[in-house]
């Protein structure tokens, strides 16, 4: 009966512990900030296991960057980690254990590093001798991307026993559970790093469509402005928010915006927008907000996200003085 009462236990932990990764694994999704989330993943992986202590590197170039480390024994508070800006780079080689792992794509789960007749890591010894610190028991996990490419390591520190408080060996299921969390948190770290990215090069398009010295809109495929750079809103005289949706019609045909062709607009420009072709022109007319006009030579160049063209980016200048 002690037997099956310890089997039923176990069991009512394991299914916590998994719908808790399930927990995780969403909560993670929503984690934008990379710094945040860093610290978020190595916090939900030491309370899965009871590790003491923790470290999460990403890799970098040939070696490992310290991104987040937690250790209760040796900080009061866990969630503020320790101060890993200073501390250079683990190079991704067999002489430590997360360079050993993000080497090999291993899983390392050491029972005691002192008395480990498979692997000789020198850096625990010397991190223990810095700080005072025992570390024993190790659970080191590489995160793997979609494309099985390391692209960090979790290494935890000294598994505590629940009641007693004594380091003790990570579980079997310690060590899958943190794999499964290793690798819902490597989806999370590329989307983050997917979005900042994103972010990134949208700030750099916006700066250069900010400078660019020639007037540049972009159009859907019914003609309408989808975006406006505002050498284009000083050149047309418009205000770039009240162009944004309008038609190329208000300023590209005559002051009252009549089509060329009879059942509907047939300029160049909408010829590049619905039918794909590409339009060059230098003796076009564009039309001012205050009915004056001035000559331009433009390109329009067709939008293609699928074989149909959906609209195009017209770029332009004035030639009045030429």
């Amino acid at each position: 009966k002690r037997h099956m009462t310890a089997d039923n236990q176990r069991d009512s932990e394991l299914r916590s512990r998994l719908h808790r990764l399930i927990e995780i694994g969403v909560a993670l999704s929503l984690e934008h900030d990379l710094r945040a989330l860093l610290d978020r993943i190595l916090a939900e992986a030491r309370r899965f296991t009871h590790a003491d202590a923790g470290t999460l590197y990403l890799v970098n170039g040939d070696g490992l960057t310290f991104e987040v480390a937690h250790n209760d024994s040796l900080y009061t508070n866990a969630g503020e980690g320790m101060k890993t800006e200073d501390i250079p780079p683990v190079p991704i080689n067999a002489n430590s254990a997360s360079g050993y792992s993000a080497m090999t794509g291993e899983v390392l789960n050491i029972a005691d590093v002192y008395d480990n007749q498979q692997h000789q890591f020198a850096t625990p010894k010397t991190y223990d001798q810095m700080t005072g610190y025992r570390t024993k028991s190790m659970l080191v996990v590489p995160m793997e991307n979609h494309e099985k490419r390391v692209i960090g390591v979790l290494q935890l520190i000294n598994a505590l026993a629940p009641n007693s408080g004594e380091v003790v060996s990570f579980s079997s299921d310690d060590e899958e559970l943190t794999v499964s969390l290793a690798s819902q948190a490597s989806v999370a770290v590329n989307n983050v790093r997917l979005i900042e990215e994103t972010k990134r090069l949208h700030h750099q398009n916006q700066i250069i469509l900010n400078t660019a010295g020639e007037g540049i809109f972009g159009l859907d495929a019914d003609g309408h402005l989808t975006f406006t750079n505002p050498a284009a809103a000083d050149m047309l005289d418009w205000p770039a928010k009240e162009l944004f949706s309008r038609s190329h019609c208000k300023f590209c045909h005559a002051p009252d915006g009549v089509a060329r062709q009879e059942g509907g607009c047939g300029c160049p420009i909408m010829a590049s927008c619905q039918q794909g072709v590409e339009q060059r022109r230098s003796d076009e007319v564009f039309w001012k907000r205050d009915g004056t006009s001035f000559l331009v030579d433009y390109v329009a160049t067709p939008i293609r996200e699928t074989d149909s063209p959906g609209g195009a980016v017209v770029v332009f200048r004035d030639v009045t003085e030429e």
